[in-house]
C-alpha cells in the first residue's frame, strides 16, 4: 500500500470514480480513486493518487474530464424534458 506519485500521462482510456481523500502520516495528499477494472487490480479495486501536484490537468489527467450528478428535483416527478424547456 502507499499513494502513487508515478508518471502515466494524461491520454484518458477508461473510467474511474473519485471516492474520497486523505493525507498520509507524512503529510501527502492523496485522492482514493476506484478503479473500473475490478477487485483484482490494485488495492482490491482501488488505488490511492497523490493530489495537490502542480499540474492543472491532476496526476494521470484525472481532473481533465470529472463529472458528477446534478439532481434537478426534490421530490419523485419526472423531470421535464428538453422538448418541455423550449
Amino acid at each position: 500500500m502507499g499513494v502513487f506519485t508515478g508518471d502515466c500521462g494524461t491520454e484518458l482510456n477508461h473510467g474511474v470514480a473519485l471516492v474520497g481523500y486523505g493525507t498520509t502520516q507524512d503529510g501527502t495528499k492523496y485522492w482514493i480513486v476506484k478503479n473500473s477494472w475490478g477487485t483484482d487490480w490494485g488495492e482490491k479495486g482501488y488505488i490511492r493518487m497523490q493530489r495537490g501536484i502542480d499540474a492543472e490537468e491532476g496526476l494521470c489527467g484525472i481532473t481533465m474530464e470529472a463529472s458528477y450528478p446534478v439532481k434537478l428535483r426534490s421530490d419523485n416527478k419526472k423531470a421535464p424534458s428538453r422538448k418541455d424547456e423550449l
